[in-house]
């Protein structure tokens, strides 16, 4: 079992990953328009959003909570792997990285989505965001849950953000945001609409602006 694995187990430096402009702001915005149904939206948030290989935890230690390495898997096939082994000092030895997900179902049949769903005490893959290190691993995913209020309050008001945090979290860390269509009809206040649209309706209305 362990040379199989140690053969198959996938070890890969990537320089360039699959991340999120940023992550808080795509949780934010998932919760007040579900930002993952709208392609352009779910680009800005690949990471969050399903649309990138898992990051797993990658060593072999002596300790199930010794391990700091992170590698990115190289496509959507692939899961996380924590392997259990026995060394020769007989002691219990891990090894953790990215593996095919054939190989997992060969092993130890299905991937789960994190270590507190795996019962196969021999090892398990799973396929989420550093879920192969049992000390930290928890279910992580995106629920789904739309602020009506907010919304509402979008729709009602002539030119505000969606969520002035998130607007504001999201040009911190792309610098071009504003010029994405979407961002900027979801964000037109940070991207300096509103202000456009107020002087063309002073200068419609003769200097005054009229509601």
């Amino acid at each position: 079992m362990l040379s199989k694995v140690s053969v198959l187990l996938a070890v890969w430096s990537v320089v360039r990953t699959c991340d999120d402009v940023n992550t808080v702001a795509c949780g934010q915005l998932d919760r007040v328009m579900n930002a993952c149904t709208d392609p352009c939206f779910s680009n800005l948030c690949p990471r969050y959003c399903g649309k990138c290989p898992v990051k797993c935890y990658q060593c072999v230690s002596g300790n199930q909570e010794d391990c700091a390495e992170i590698v990115e898997c190289p496509n959507m096939e692939y899961a996380c792997i924590h392997e259990r082994f026995l060394t020769s000092n007989f002691t219990v030895g891990h090894k953790r990285g990215c593996v095919h997900q054939q190989v997992c179902s060969q092993l130890y049949g299905a991937a789960c989505h994190s270590a507190g769903e795996c019962r196969d005490q021999r090892g398990f893959c799973c396929k989420s965001d550093l879920c192969n290190n049992v000390a930290t691993s928890r279910r992580t995913g995106r629920g789904v849950h739309i602020d009506q209020k907010r919304t509402a309050n979008r729709n009602n008001t002539v030119c505000h953000d969606i969520d002035q945090s998130s607007c504001e979290l999201i040009t911190n860390s792309k610098t071009n945001a504003c010029s994405l269509s979407c961002f900027k009809q979801a964000c037109p206040r940070t991207c300096g609409v509103c202000d456009v649209e107020m002087d063309i309706r002073r200068h419609e209305g003769g200097g005054f602006l009229f509601g």
